[in-house]
């Protein structure tokens, strides 16, 4: 019992932190939107800590459930039980990959994972492939060219193992990693490398796999996981690449396209700033770095569009915090943005030409969503709640901006769209039964989805709503927690 209760109580707070403070982040349970050529299937892929489900898109019948015995009453209470991670599960050719956990006693690493393809038809287990290792750490599945890549680490060394810096976890040498390769199709094992750290998630391109060890930003064939060649800043590590990052929603990945962009983490005093480097992604050469000179702690995920790199830096935490765009080729900064002396950046949102970031203000201040003209950074609108009222989450859908916004403190947060043109408010939704927190807003196929966490945090519901007038269609309420962060993807299969 013991183990459920600390496997339960990581989730809850995972759940609360990003049902409260993360908008469109990777990481965690996924909403799909699937249509099969073999007969014509319109669903909602959920997940949460002890099952997936496939509901049907317009009226939220279950059509299949597959259910762990994270919660079962008829397994022992000393015998481990198994869960779902938070990562989001990957649907291909007509299965939904996911990653289970059970508990090993009380280790330093804690649980065993396994990998399982289940039928997107009818949820059944189609195979399943687990770690012949020590227990190990997981990182979310990368799916590319038909094959599975998961990185992975178990813990070697002393439990005691010094950081080689005040933020990072230990010494790479302390953890023993591994790259596998697998068919998707079938499970079948095509390779497997070893590294010393902890592998981060890779990123694939061009036949090459990207990842991070902690220390070094590593380049590997994927045809067979041999080495092609590494980048190791003298002054800092890439230690924020690892699943912890993925688990609380700051999702940083290794961006390729023409070149390879990544982040390097330093300390300087007593804290760490983070720089954005480009490498050339033959020789892993420095090509240029831009350097935050101490103006932040952290920076957005960058996002790369027309040979501009958008980043936010110090986001996280930072006053005067300012938004840049840099030259995708040399690293200069075409425009800077300020934002508001008195508050934060968010994880930008880019849709048709314009950047909207929503500024975390102080208490007792709005939290205003600024629309830049990505040309120049030119403030394009700003959109204020209204007195009283405080905006969350952010989306942007066709002519339409969709946020969870707090009316007050004791009214629970609703759901509101407005004209992004003009800032008028279209619609807005008061969800019941009432949430005691709500996820990002997902939009698709004129459907708005939204996950809340109920007044008791151990249940929720996902509700769906009509884009176009915010009214309720149907809800899906369970007596478990769901992963609350969506993304919604369209496949035939």
């Amino acid at each position: 019992m013991h183990r459920v209760s600390g496997w339960i109580r990581l989730h809850v707070i995972w759940v609360i932190i990003l049902s409260l403070t993360v908008a469109l982040l990777l990481g965690s349970g996924v909403w799909l939107f699937i249509r099969t050529s073999a007969r014509s299937v319109h669903g909602v892929l959920v997940t949460g800590p002890a099952f997936v489900a496939l509901l049907d898109k317009e009226t939220g019948k279950s059509i299949w459930r597959y259910q762990t015995d994270l919660y079962s009453r008829q397994v022992g209470i000393n015998t481990p039980r198994t869960g779902i991670t938070a990562f989001a599960p990957l649907v291909s050719n007509g299965l939904v990959y996911v990653l289970t956990q059970t508990p090993v006693g009380y280790t330093p690493n804690g649980f065993t994972y396994t990998m399982e393809a289940l039928s997107l038809a009818t949820g059944t287990v189609q195979w399943s492939w687990g770690w012949k290792e020590a227990p190990t750490l997981e990182d979310p599945l990368t799916l590319a060219n038909g094959v599975i890549y998961i990185s992975e680490y178990t813990f070697t060394g002393n439990i005691d193992s010094p950081p080689s810096s005040p933020f990072s976890p230990g010494s790479p040498s302390a953890d023993q990693g591994y790259i596998v390769a697998l068919q998707a199709s079938d499970g079948h094992q095509l390779w497997k490398a070893s590294l010393s750290g902890q592998p981060s998630p890779a990123t694939v391109a061009d036949n090459v796999l990207y990842l991070s060890n902690g220390k070094a930003l590593l380049a590997l064939s994927a045809s067979d996981g041999h080495q092609l060649w590494q980048y190791q800043p003298d002054d800092g590590d890439m230690t924020y690449y690892n699943q912890i990052d993925y688990q609380t929603g700051q999702a940083h990945t290794v961006i390729v396209q023409g070149q390879v962009y990544l982040e390097i983490r330093r300390v300087e005093g007593d804290h760490y700033v983070d720089d954005l480097a480009a490498l050339n992604p033959q020789t892993g050469r420095l090509v240029w770095r831009y350097w935050s000179h101490g103006d932040g702690e952290s920076i957005t995920m960058p996002i790369l569009a027309k040979n501009t790199l958008y980043v936010g830096i110090g986001v996280w935490g930072a006053i005067n915090a300012p938004f840049v765009a840099l030259n995708a080729s040399t690293g200069a900064a075409s425009w800077t943005y300020q934002g508001s002396p008195r508050g934060y950046l968010s994880q930008p949102v880019l849709d048709n030409g314009v950047l909207y970031l929503k500024e975390f203000t102080l208490k007792g201040t709005p939290s205003d969503v600024v629309a830049l003209q990505v040309s120049n950074g030119q403030v394009l609108k700003r959109y204020t709640p209204a007195s009283g009222e405080a905006f969350s989450t952010l989306t942007v859908n066709q002519q339409t901006l969709y946020l969870t916004v707090s009316r007050s403190k004791r009214t629970p947060e609703e759901v509101i769209a407005l004209n992004r043109a003009t800032g008028a408010e279209v619609w807005h939704s008061s969800l019941s039964p009432l949430p005691f927190g709500l996820s990002a807003v997902t939009v698709s196929q004129n459907q708005v989805y939204v996950v809340a966490a109920q007044s008791d945090v151990w249940s929720a519901t996902l509700f769906v709503l009509q884009a176009g007038n915010g009214k309720q269609l149907w809800s899906y309420a369970m007596s478990d927690q769901m992963y609350p962060v969506m993304y919604p993807v369209v496949t035939a299969v």
